[in-house]
């Protein structure tokens, strides 16, 4: 019964030897299969933002800022998705940096009072690299 048990054993060692045995690092073919340079393909872009409210209340409230990649005021408010939020009021600056799709045409940002009064700007972001300022004054 030992015998048996040994033999089982030498067996699957000589097959665990053979399978590493059989293995190669192949850096070599993978880079002899490349087909010209690698290319950067960036899907979304880095914008730097500043958002400047209209502060009729002279830094006495926050206005809640929202950046949108829809109109969340339209009737299918369902659908935008809020990029980025903050608040400010004439003392304080809402600074931002968000991501956007590469193909996007327009964001929306939206200034809310302490009184729940909405106001929304789209600024169109194609022609955008790195930075804005969206001015509600």
């Amino acid at each position: 019964m030992k015998t048996k048990f040994r033999i089982v054993q030498l067996f699957a060692v000589a097959i665990l030897a053979l399978t590493i045995a059989s293995c190669q690092n192949d850096l070599d073919g993978l880079a002899m299969n490349k087909i010209g340079e690698v290319q950067s393909v960036q899907s979304t872009k880095t914008i730097s933002m500043e958002v400047v409210v209209k502060d009729a209340y002279w830094g006495q409230f926050l206005y809640t800022v929202q950046i949108f990649d829809a109109d969340p005021l339209a009737v299918s408010q369902a659908t935008a998705n809020i990029l980025k939020s903050g608040v400010s009021n004439k003392d304080i600056p809402f600074l931002a940096k968000i991501e956007v799709p590469e193909f996007a045409k327009t964001i929306y940002v939206m200034q809310t009072d302490y009184m729940n009064k909405k106001v929304v700007k789209s600024i169109d972001v194609s022609a955008i690299t790195s930075a804005l300022t969206c001015d509600f004054r």
